[in-house]
């Protein structure tokens, strides 16, 4: 009995340093797991708000479109369409040291930064809006070419946007 008390106690021994380890290798994975997440919700989160961002910028330039067109003699029933070619660009302040040496100078950029910790943020200096590349009018009256005229040079006037990049088409009746 003796010896069947040793070989019980080795293997009660035996599966505790496995679950020992196996608890480790839960904790590590864990702990790698918290490195992960949160650099790729923060850059979810960041993409989805320049997605709303450019949403926004969207609908409110198409309402501004569509709000001008409606006022055209002969235009009704407007539904307007803009296309960006990239989204919002922004620009940020830095400081560029020039390192001289044997093999040459170097020049080196840092982002200027304020707040520390979690609430450090670069600094600003210029935001540009996304360029219209597109823009389509469907509505009522888009069919007559006098008006489809008038309409293509009023939002090129407006946005700047190139007459050959406006199309004007006639909406359902």
């Amino acid at each position: 009995m003796s010896e069947q008390k040793k070989n019980k106690t080795t293997i009660l021994s035996h599966i505790k340093n496995q679950k020992k380890l196996l608890v480790i290798i839960l904790l590590l994975l864990l702990g790698l797991l918290l490195l992960i997440v949160p650099i790729g919700s923060n850059q979810k989160t960041k993409s989805n708000n320049d997605n709303s961002r450019l949403e926004e910028y969207s609908q409110s330039i198409e309402k501004k479109i569509a709000d001008m067109c409606a006022n055209v003699s002969g235009v009704s029933n407007v539904k307007v369409t803009v296309y960006f070619d990239s989204g919002f660009e922004t620009i940020y302040a830095y400081n560029e040291e020039n390192k001289s040496s044997s093999s040459g100078t170097n020049s080196e950029k840092k982002y200027v930064t304020i707040g520390s910790g979690n609430d450090e943020s670069m600094v600003c200096v210029l935001e540009r809006m996304p360029n219209i590349c597109g823009v389509a009018i469907v509505c009522k009256g888009g069919g007559n070419p006098l008006i489809s005229n008038q309409l293509t040079n009023l939002i090129s006037s407006a946005f700047g946007v190139p007459k050959n990049k406006i199309y004007v088409a006639e909406g359902k009746k």
